[in-house]
């Protein structure tokens, strides 16, 4: 669909009215906009007063509202790449909470909101940050969580991320990356971090509730890399780093939880703990196939009767990993040491890293 343009800049003096020459403030585009406008928001910083509510409460035929950051020319911030795992987040436009609010984005016509090339930072210290919640379409596109508080950085429910990059940074941290609350819940080729010390034990990369769906993604530093409950899903083609008690774990507690999901292809590295686990109390499988595992210092928990594990790749040699992760540069890339290196696993020239998915033509929000 045709989008109507409008315009959001740092230096806007309010009553505006959204077009290039008379641009909102963030706050009047928040108030204003409706679906089927795309509102470009301009490198910046914007320091937010109080927490930030918008809406798409227009005819469902209008479509979705998408939020997008630009530079000097609408559209010029997709063309920044990645820095190893990091997204390059040079210009974007930066959305400052302070530490004492954050972003909730409501949908009560289940139209969406989309959110492209913009970064928050300072969500409140003592709650979540993102939160996007009620109904369907909301989506976050090569966006940037830098999150301080003890929340959640990001709650979705029955949202998408595509491309991001999440950084944790706080001490004793007791949250998660990415809280993936309700089903539906696509993540692909982004990025979860923790640069903190001594996180909180229950701390993780992505903390999925039902129909996990992770593709591609990068997690390094927390806990736990990847949490999910009790429904079929895929977790596929994820490089899960350091991370200090298990790469995967998986629960169920309810006997109506007799259901599998599909771990493929996944890279768990250099973590002091376990590369899968299954703790449910009843039947949930874990169909593992495909995974390669290495120098993690703790065997698997025992799987249950109907949980299965194929053509699993260990090397666990306790030594130094160049041969499949470059510690200098921060790419999980394999990097073969000797010609053939990467027979084993020929699937795995970029599996993992994140970023390697290129979707631009595929998603019809963006253009």
């Amino acid at each position: 669909m045709a989008y109507t343009e409008k315009y959001v800049t740092s230096t806007a003096g309010g009553g505006g009215d959204g077009s290039s020459g008379n641009p909102w403030t963030l706050s009047e585009a928040f108030s204003n906009a409706v679906g089927g406008q795309r509102v470009n928001i301009k490198s910046g910083t914007y320091t937010r007063t109080a927490n930030d509510t918008p809406t798409n409460s227009g005819n469902t035929t209008n479509g979705m509202i998408v939020y997008r950051g630009y530079n000097n020319s609408i559209g010029d911030l997709m063309s920044n790449g990645w820095n190893g795992v990091r997204l390059n987040t040079t210009n974007f436009p930066v959305i400052d909470y302070g530490s004492l609010y954050h972003l909730e984005c409501y949908s009560p016509d289940r139209t969406g909101i989309v959110w492209e090339n913009i970064k928050f930072t300072g969500s409140k210290n003592v709650s979540d940050g993102a939160i996007i919640r009620t109904n369907y379409d909301h989506v976050f596109f090569r966006c940037a969580f830098v999150h301080s508080g003890d929340g959640n950085a990001v709650q979705l429910f029955r949202g998408t991320m595509i491309q991001c990059d999440t950084e944790c940074t706080k001490t004793s941290f007791i949250g998660s990356a990415l809280w993936a609350r309700y089903d539906v819940c696509p993540v692909i080729g982004s990025t979860f971090i923790y640069t903190g010390t001594s996180p909180n034990s229950n701390s993780h990369g992505i903390n999925g509730w039902t129909n996990p769906h992770y593709i591609n993604n990068y997690i390094h530093g927390f806990p736990c890399g990847i949490y999910v409950g009790a429904m079929p899903g895929t977790i596929a083609f994820n490089t899960i780093y350091g991370c200090t008690n298990y790469g995967i774990s998986c629960w169920a507690s309810s006997m109506n939880a007799r259901l599998a999901f599909v771990a493929y292809g996944n890279m768990i590295t250099d973590g002091s703990g376990r590369a899968f686990q299954n703790n449910s109390t009843h039947l949930f499988t874990v169909r593992a196939v495909h995974n390669r595992i290495r120098d993690m210092t703790t065997s698997d928990t025992p799987y249950y009767q109907s949980d299965w594990d194929y053509n699993r790749i260990t090397t666990d040699t306790g030594g130094a990993s160049t041969d499949y992760y470059d510690i200098t540069n921060k790419d999980p890339r394999l990097i073969p040491t000797s010609p053939g290196s990467l027979a084993v696993a020929p699937f795995y020239s970029n599996a993992g890293c994140a970023g390697t998915i290129k979707l631009n033509s595929a998603l019809g929000f963006v253009g």
